[in-house]
């Protein structure tokens, strides 16, 4: 009996599967925002939830701003009296193309299936950068944002006489008006080289790209915890953390996920947990079981020195053995730097 059975949940999360034959990432979003188009368009338009009510307001507001800074040098070839109305998000948007254009275009998709602005769905996938930006705006210090908790994992690895178990579970604790507009969707991509498909299971939030919060691939299982630190790099325009979790949700192995999670730990605008648990034993570990890890990643506010690290489950192997976190904090010294709060002794 699935665990929704057994728990008899009132509300069963939709899902779908995109052609198993896999597709490009265009298209991919195209079936995305067709299958659910309702949802998206309602969680968009709706005037009591924060898109409607503090995101896109923002955004528009500082169309001023931006034709404001670039009036002297493009007054004389003005095509629009009405400027960019998006000119904020300009930045991001490029950067991100620069870095993960496959994902950008799956926006895309997504955008001409739900058949709203591409620009709002953009936006979706950024929110946690936006916030931020709105926290540090001088001129709306009165302005309320929608406090969100950022979720949490359970882990346990448990390899004894008496039991041997590995689980790791998620807290989904996100804005609770996306929970009813979300949804989990199989997405089957073809590689570059058009031979291969690859698949991912991912739980979306409304007219996201899958890597944001839960899923899995061939290889590992994953579980995202947005940290939102006050300080970001939204002014100089980092990488929204979406799109840096979505490019771990491809990897194959525990220590590629660090791999990529160091290649864009200078580039990252804000931060984020990434948890991690193998599909399957590894046979070739000494220790003959499932590998389990926390990957945490705060932004480089000086671009000069990476904020990541990895924390290893310990297996428990012992039943009088309690290798809890609560544990560990109680039997030593809160750390004084970032090294010590790193360093946890087995």
């Amino acid at each position: 009996m699935s665990t929704a059975q057994s728990c008899n949940f009132s509300y069963k999360i939709p899902y779908f599967e995109t052609p198993s034959e896999g597709s490009t990432h265009f298209n991919v979003g195209l079936c995305i925002g067709k299958q659910f188009k309702d949802q998206i368009n309602e969680y968009l338009t709706r005037s009591d939830l924060p898109f409607q009510s503090i995101y896109l307001p923002y955004v528009l507001s500082k169309k001023d701003d931006q034709d404001e800074s670039r009036r002297i040098e493009k007054e004389a070839q003005s095509t629009s009296s009405e400027g960019d109305h998006y000119a904020l998000l300009r930045p991001w948007i490029q950067l991100v193309d620069e870095h993960f254009p496959k994902y950008v275009q799956e926006i895309r998709g997504l955008a001409a299936g739900s058949e709203q602005p591409f620009e709002w769905l953009f936006m979706l996938n950024m929110l946690n950068e936006l916030r931020g930006k709105i926290l540090h705006d001088e001129r709306l210090k009165d302005k309320k944002t929608t406090k969100v908790g950022g979720c949490s994992e359970v882990f346990v690895c448990c390899k004894t006489s008496e039991m041997e178990r590995a689980l790791m579970a998620h807290n989904e604790d996100a804005d609770k008006s996306m929970g009813e507009y979300s949804y989990i969707v199989k997405s089957n991509y073809l590689e570059e080289n058009g031979s291969v498909v690859r698949s991912m299971v991912a739980y979306h939030y409304p007219g996201t790209i899958g890597g944001n919060t839960f899923g899995w691939n061939e290889y590992l299982v994953f579980g995202t915890n947005g940290k939102s630190p006050k300080k970001t790099l939204t002014e100089s325009c980092g990488i929204p953390r979406c799109f840096i979790n979505r490019y771990v949700y491809e990897s194959k192995s525990i220590e590629e996920v660090h791999t990529r999670l160091e290649e864009y730990a200078l580039l990252s605008s804000s931060g984020f947990s990434t948890n991690v648990s193998t599909r399957f034993i590894v046979k070739d570990d000494v220790n003959d079981f499932y590998q389990m890890a926390n990957i945490e990643l705060a932004p480089s506010l000086d671009g000069k020195e990476k904020q990541v690290s990895k924390y290893s489950i310990p297996i428990k192997r012992n039943n009088s053995d309690q290798p809890h976190y609560v544990h560990r904090r109680k039997s030593q010294a809160p750390g004084t730097d970032m090294q010590e709060q790193c360093v946890i002794p087995i």
